[in-house]
């Protein structure tokens, strides 16, 4: 069906950092040996979107402040999540 949406994130970094115009995907089934390949050329909107969050993300780090706004999976991971009030709400609903 394609590549995962996070895999496609992840790729598109790379891409626009080593100035490829193509990324292509490739997947294992471990349970089949089935290989799957998407090739996928480079999308500069999403680099535009992922740039500015990671300037975003730099932005916070930079002045040791907490993000907020956007809640998800990822917060686990962050050292600000027992500050975070866009957390604590979130797992109040």
């Amino acid at each position: 069906t394609g590549a995962k949406p996070e895999h496609k994130r992840q790729a598109q970094i790379y891409a626009a950092v080593l100035n490829r115009p193509l990324v292509v995907y490739l997947y294992y089934n471990k349970n089949t040996s089935h290989i799957a390949e998407y090739v996928v050329p480079y999308d500069h909107n999403l680099w535009t979107e992922l740039r500015s969050k990671m300037e975003l993300l730099v932005g916070y780090f930079n002045n040791k402040t907490p993000p907020s706004g956007e809640v998800g999976f990822h917060c686990a991971d962050c050292p600000y999540v027992f500050k975070c009030e866009d957390y604590r709400d979130s797992r109040r609903k």
